[in-house]
């Protein structure tokens, strides 16, 4: 399916500040706590302001398998790259299920679930594609062969997308983050010298 092929060229950029609780959610694999917060209101493809990565590239790098198939219930975009690396969720999976020590069943899942949902895989900024190892099993190694095959025609179009968007929408959508940050954070201080509270008064 080429259904999220290259949203991200046509979806604006959005990056907020994750919360505590969300962050946790994702790494503790709460998908009912993360499914609540993007039903909520939170863009379920926003980036994260300290490190450029989606919730849906955490989930992947976290191995939280719950949460994965929740936002991609929720239409999270597989094939959004983070601004520095160029990393896809396919990237972070990749890694989770390389460096996995334990033989988790669960991760054998992941990569075709993500590549069903149109992850497809593009090289990073370096130009390594993900990599699941040399001893990925039989159906994991499948999924990434169709990633690659239906992610090849499209590289040429998102290479060109790269150098003329490049990072400039994440830095605008950073500006923007926390601009609006600081204009809160102004209006309390207002607010409070209008009232005349004091720091360190109730």
């Amino acid at each position: 399916s080429t259904r999220n092929s290259l949203r991200c060229i046509k979806m604006p950029t959005v990056v907020i500040t994750f919360s505590n609780a969300f962050l946790k959610a994702i790494q503790e694999d709460d998908a009912d706590e993360v499914t609540s917060v993007i039903k909520a209101g939170q863009d379920v493809n926003a980036f994260h302001a300290d490190d450029g990565l989606t919730a849906l590239h955490m989930a992947c790098g976290a191995g939280a398998t719950k949460v994965i198939t929740a936002l991609l219930a929720l239409k999270a975009d597989p094939n959004l790259e983070s601004p520095e690396i160029l990393e896809t969720c396919l990237h972070h999976a990749a890694k989770t299920y390389r460096e996995d020590t334990e033989g988790k069943m669960e991760y054998e899942d992941m990569i075709p679930e993500l590549v069903k949902a149109g992850a497809m895989a593009f090289p990073d900024r370096g130009g390594k594609l993900p990599d699941c190892g040399d001893d990925a099993c039989a159906l994991v190694e499948k999924s990434m062969q169709d990633a690659e095959r239906t992610g090849r025609p499209h590289v040429a179009e998102r290479q060109k997308e790269r150098r003329e968007r490049g990072r400039d929408a994440f830095q605008k959508a950073m500006s923007d983050h926390i601009s609006n940050a600081s204009a809160c954070a102004i209006a309390v201080c207002d607010t409070a010298a209008t009232e005349g509270y004091q720091y360190g008064s109730r």
